[in-house]
C-alpha cells in the first residue's frame, strides 16, 4: 500500500470514528443457518453462544454463557443419547447433573414441567430452550427436536440482525 493510500484509509478511520462518515466500506455479512455442528468451527460456536445468549435471557442471569465459557465444548452434551451429535437442536448446555434432569424430563412423556418440585428444575427447562408440550406425541424427541430447532434458529435469526448483518445465504447476481 502506498503512503497515499494509507493516508486515505487513516482519514477514513478518523472520519468513522468522528462519525462523520458511516462503516459502509466492507459489504454486509451473510450469515446462514446452521448445516450441521462442528463443535470446534466458528459458525458453530456462534450457535452454541447465541443458544446460552437465549437460554440466559429466559430465567435471568448469565448461566449458560459462564458455563461454555468455563467448560466450553466439554458442557455440550446430547439431549438424547441416540440422535445426532451434528444436531444443534439436540445439544444442551448442562453439567452431568443437569443433564440427567433434562434428560429424565425429555423420556418420560407423562412427567409435565409443573411437577417439577422446584424453581432450579423449572429453570433448567426453560434456560435449555425445551418447550413444556403437555401431549405424548408433542414430546417425541422428533417433535422435541423439531420445535426446539425452530426456536434455536429464531434466535439466532434475531441476533444476527441486532448486529446489522442478513439471515440466510448471500444472494449472488
Amino acid at each position: 500500500m502506498t503512503s497515499g493510500r494509507l493516508r486515505m484509509e487513516f482519514d477514513r478511520v478518523e472520519a468513522l470514528i468522528r462519525g462523520k462518515q458511516h462503516f459502509n466500506w466492507i459489504p454486509t455479512p451473510h450469515v446462514a443457518p446452521l448445516v450441521g455442528l462442528r463443535a470446534n468451527a466458528v459458525r458453530s460456536r456462534a450457535a452454541v453462544l447465541v443458544m446460552a445468549i437465549a437460554g440466559d435471557k429466559q430465567v435471568g442471569g448469565d448461566r449458560q454463557q459462564r458455563l461454555y465459557g468455563s467448560r466450553g465444548t466439554h458442557a455440550l452434551h446430547r439431549l438424547f443419547a441416540d440422535q445426532g451429535a451434528e444436531n444443534l437442536s439436540n445439544r444442551v448446555l448442562a453439567t452431568d447433573d443437569e443433564l440427567k434432569s433434562l434428560r429424565k424430563w425429555a423420556l418420560e412423556p407423562t412427567l409435565n414441567l409443573l411437577l417439577f418440585d422446584n424453581k432450579y428444575d423449572t429453570d433448567l427447562i426453560l434456560r435449555n430452550l425445551v418447550d413444556s408440550p403437555t401431549d405424548k406425541e408433542s414430546r417425541a424427541p422428533s417433535s422435541l427436536l423439531q420445535t426446539r430447532a425452530a426456536r434455536l434458529q429464531s434466535e439466532e435469526q434475531i441476533f444476527v440482525s441486532e448486529l446489522d448483518a442478513v439471515w440466510g445465504p448471500e444472494q449472488s447476481g
